[in-house]
Protein backbone atom coordinates (compact mmCIF):
# COMPACT_ATOMS: atom_id res chain seq x y z
CA UNK A 1 0.00 0.00 0.00
CA UNK A 2 2.90 2.43 0.76
CA UNK A 3 4.44 1.70 -2.21
CA UNK A 4 0.99 2.38 -4.64
CA UNK A 5 0.61 5.96 -2.50
CA UNK A 6 4.62 6.53 -3.82
CA UNK A 7 3.97 5.60 -7.11
CA UNK A 8 0.74 7.96 -7.03
CA UNK A 9 2.97 10.79 -6.04
CA UNK A 10 5.86 10.06 -8.16
CA UNK A 11 3.33 10.32 -11.20
CA UNK A 12 1.56 13.42 -9.66
CA UNK A 13 4.84 15.08 -9.63
CA UNK A 14 5.87 13.76 -13.26
CA UNK A 15 2.43 14.66 -14.83
CA UNK A 16 3.15 18.22 -12.70
CA UNK A 17 6.81 18.56 -13.89
CA UNK A 18 5.43 17.81 -17.61
CA UNK A 19 2.90 20.77 -17.89
CA UNK A 20 5.46 22.89 -16.16
CA UNK A 21 8.09 22.29 -19.33
CA UNK A 22 5.20 22.79 -21.51
CA UNK A 23 4.87 25.44 -20.30
CA UNK A 24 7.92 27.00 -20.56
CA UNK A 25 8.39 25.63 -23.81
CA UNK A 26 5.11 27.02 -24.96
CA UNK A 27 6.45 30.29 -23.21
CA UNK A 28 9.73 30.31 -24.80
CA UNK A 29 7.88 29.47 -28.71
CA UNK A 30 5.82 32.64 -27.62
CA UNK A 31 8.84 34.66 -27.22
CA UNK A 32 10.28 33.35 -30.69
CA UNK A 33 6.81 34.33 -32.63
CA UNK A 34 6.61 37.50 -30.95
CA UNK A 35 10.44 38.66 -32.10
CA UNK A 36 9.98 37.24 -35.14
CA UNK A 37 6.74 39.48 -35.39
CA UNK A 38 8.64 42.77 -34.52
CA UNK A 39 11.38 41.53 -36.98
CA UNK A 40 8.42 41.66 -39.77
CA UNK A 41 6.70 44.93 -37.98
CA UNK A 42 10.45 47.17 -38.61
CA UNK A 43 10.36 46.08 -42.12
CA UNK A 44 7.01 47.29 -42.46
CA UNK A 45 5.74 43.66 -43.58
CA UNK A 46 2.28 44.32 -41.14
CA UNK A 47 0.65 41.05 -42.35
CA UNK A 48 3.66 39.04 -41.61
CA UNK A 49 4.09 40.61 -38.32
CA UNK A 50 0.55 39.84 -37.54
CA UNK A 51 0.60 35.93 -38.66
CA UNK A 52 3.61 35.69 -36.13
CA UNK A 53 1.99 37.53 -33.26
CA UNK A 54 -1.38 35.25 -34.16
CA UNK A 55 0.34 31.85 -34.68
CA UNK A 56 1.23 31.03 -30.91
CA UNK A 57 -1.99 32.17 -29.71
CA UNK A 58 -4.20 30.07 -32.28
CA UNK A 59 -1.92 27.22 -31.03
CA UNK A 60 -2.11 27.84 -27.44
CA UNK A 61 -5.59 29.85 -26.24
CA UNK A 62 -4.29 29.94 -22.95
CA UNK A 63 -1.00 31.65 -23.58
CA UNK A 64 -1.13 34.16 -20.87
CA UNK A 65 1.80 36.53 -22.39
CA UNK A 66 0.87 39.81 -22.71
CA UNK A 67 3.63 41.05 -25.20
CA UNK A 68 2.55 38.66 -28.03
CA UNK A 69 -1.21 40.65 -27.59
CA UNK A 70 0.96 43.67 -27.78
CA UNK A 71 2.21 42.92 -30.80
CA UNK A 72 -0.69 41.59 -32.30
CA UNK A 73 -2.74 45.18 -31.72
CA UNK A 74 0.60 47.15 -33.03
CA UNK A 75 0.20 45.07 -36.07
CA UNK A 76 -3.39 45.62 -36.56
CA UNK A 77 -3.26 49.08 -36.10
CA UNK A 78 -1.01 49.33 -38.82
CA UNK A 79 -3.28 47.67 -40.94
CA UNK A 80 -6.22 49.75 -39.83
CA UNK A 81 -7.76 46.90 -38.45
CA UNK A 82 -8.89 49.31 -35.50
CA UNK A 83 -11.72 47.50 -33.64
CA UNK A 84 -9.71 43.91 -33.87
CA UNK A 85 -6.24 45.90 -32.72
CA UNK A 86 -8.90 47.50 -29.91
CA UNK A 87 -9.45 43.78 -28.63
CA UNK A 88 -5.69 42.76 -28.72
CA UNK A 89 -4.48 45.63 -26.94
CA UNK A 90 -7.40 45.08 -24.30
CA UNK A 91 -6.20 41.69 -23.90
CA UNK A 92 -2.65 42.65 -23.34
CA UNK A 93 -3.54 45.20 -20.90
CA UNK A 94 -5.59 42.84 -18.96
CA UNK A 95 -2.97 39.98 -19.27
CA UNK A 96 -0.45 42.71 -18.24
CA UNK A 97 -2.07 43.43 -15.12
CA UNK A 98 -2.30 39.95 -14.18
CA UNK A 99 1.63 39.96 -14.64
CA UNK A 100 2.80 42.54 -13.07
CA UNK A 101 1.17 40.67 -9.86
CA UNK A 102 2.84 37.88 -10.42
CA UNK A 103 5.92 39.58 -10.80
CA UNK A 104 6.13 38.87 -14.47
CA UNK A 105 6.18 41.88 -16.12
CA UNK A 106 7.33 45.33 -15.14
CA UNK A 107 4.88 48.67 -15.06
CA UNK A 108 6.90 50.31 -17.36
CA UNK A 109 5.72 47.79 -19.93
CA UNK A 110 2.14 47.89 -18.84
CA UNK A 111 2.23 51.54 -19.23
CA UNK A 112 3.48 51.09 -22.82
CA UNK A 113 0.57 49.69 -23.37
CA UNK A 114 -2.23 51.57 -22.01
CA UNK A 115 -0.67 54.28 -24.34
CA UNK A 116 -0.90 51.84 -27.61
CA UNK A 117 -4.26 51.44 -26.37
CA UNK A 118 -4.85 55.27 -26.39
CA UNK A 119 -3.39 55.73 -29.46
CA UNK A 120 -5.65 53.28 -30.95
CA UNK A 121 -8.87 55.00 -29.30
CA UNK A 122 -7.83 58.11 -30.84
CA UNK A 123 -7.78 56.07 -34.11
CA UNK A 124 -10.77 54.68 -33.90
CA UNK A 125 -12.31 58.11 -33.03
CA UNK A 126 -11.13 60.11 -35.68
CA UNK A 127 -11.79 57.81 -38.01
CA UNK A 128 -15.54 58.08 -37.35
CA UNK A 129 -15.29 61.53 -37.06
CA UNK A 130 -14.35 62.01 -40.78
CA UNK A 131 -17.54 63.89 -42.38
CA UNK A 132 -19.37 61.15 -44.52
CA UNK A 133 -19.60 62.60 -48.76
CA UNK A 134 -22.49 61.58 -50.19
CA UNK A 135 -22.18 62.00 -53.65
CA UNK A 136 -26.30 61.37 -56.06
CA UNK A 137 -24.84 59.87 -59.26
CA UNK A 138 -27.65 60.91 -60.50
CA UNK A 139 -26.47 64.90 -60.02
CA UNK A 140 -23.42 64.04 -61.00
CA UNK A 141 -25.24 62.78 -64.71
CA UNK A 142 -27.48 66.01 -64.66
CA UNK A 143 -26.42 69.05 -62.20
CA UNK A 144 -29.45 70.81 -61.42
CA UNK A 145 -29.08 74.83 -61.33
CA UNK A 146 -31.09 77.45 -60.39
CA UNK A 147 -32.49 80.02 -62.82
CA UNK A 148 -31.09 83.13 -62.04
CA UNK A 149 -34.39 84.93 -62.59
CA UNK A 150 -36.75 82.71 -60.60
CA UNK A 151 -34.89 81.00 -57.38
CA UNK A 152 -37.49 78.75 -57.05
CA UNK A 153 -37.34 76.97 -60.23
CA UNK A 154 -35.23 74.16 -61.00
CA UNK A 155 -33.90 73.94 -64.55
CA UNK A 156 -31.88 70.82 -65.95
CA UNK A 157 -28.34 71.19 -67.79
CA UNK A 158 -28.02 69.56 -70.90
Amino acid sequence: MIQKQTLATTTTTTTTNSDAERDFQNLELAKISSNLSLLSFKQNNYEEALTHASKEIILDPKCTWSKLDCRRAVALEALHRYEDARLAIFKAVTKGSEEIKNGTLNKKSLREYQIIQARIEDAIKSSCSDPIVFINPLLMQNPMKINDNDPNKLLMSN
